[in-house]
C-alpha cells in the first residue's frame, strides 16, 4: 500500500491529490508503466566500432524513442535533433538496417541538397557508413535520441 498524503511535497510542490492504491489497482498501475515504458525506450546493441571511442562493439544503448517525434503511443517531449545528440537511425537505402551515430551540421555541400534530414556521422569515421556516403537522414527515421549507454564494468 502506497499512500501520499496532500500535505506531502515532490520537488517543493504540493500535492493537490490523494493517491492510495490497493494492491489490484497496483498491478495496473505498474502494467501501465511496464506498458508505456516498452513503449517509449528501446535497448540496441553496438555492433561496429564506427563510434568508438564513445561507444564500442558489445555496448548497448537505451533509446529514448519519443524524444524527437510521436511513436504512435507516446508523445514527443524534448523537441529536435541537436549536433551532438547520439541516434539510433534506420539506414536510408537499407530497411531494417539500424545504425548509431551523432547529429553534426550538416555541410554548406549537402545543404542544398537537401530539404528536409539530418545529417549523421559516426565519430571513427575512416570505419563509419553515414550521411557522408548516403546522404541526410529523413526524419521519418530518426528512430530515437541515446539517453543511457550499458557496458561491462573493465569497458
Amino acid at each position: 500500500m502506497f499512500s501520499l498524503n496532500s500535505s506531502d511535497s515532490v520537488n517543493n510542490t504540493t500535492c493537490l491529490e490523494c493517491i492510495v492504491l490497493d494492491s489490484g489497482r497496483s498491478q495496473d498501475v505498474i502494467r501501465w508503466l511496464w506498458l508505456w515504458l516498452v513503449q517509449r525506450y528501446k535497448r540496441f546493441q553496438v555492433s561496429d566500432r564506427s563510434m568508438l571511442p564513445v561507444l564500442k562493439p558489445g555496448d548497448e544503448v537505451l533509446v529514448d524513442r519519443s524524444a524527437y517525434g510521436d511513436t504512435g503511443k507516446v508523445p514527443a517531449n524534448q523537441g529536435s535533433p541537436q549536433p551532438n545528440d547520439i541516434v539510433v537511425v534506420d539506414h536510408p537505402q537499407r530497411p531494417g538496417f539500424r545504425l548509431v551515430k551523432r547529429i553534426v551540421p550538416m555541410p554548406e555541400t549537402a545543404i542544398a541538397a537537401a530539404n528536409s534530414g539530418y545529417w549523421v556521422e559516426g565519430d571513427n569515421a575512416p570505419v563509419s557508413t553515414d550521411s557522408r556516403s548516403f546522404g541526410p537522414v529523413p526524419p521519418h527515421c530518426l528512430v530515437g535520441k541515446v539517453v543511457c549507454i550499458f557496458r561491462e564494468p573493465d569497458r
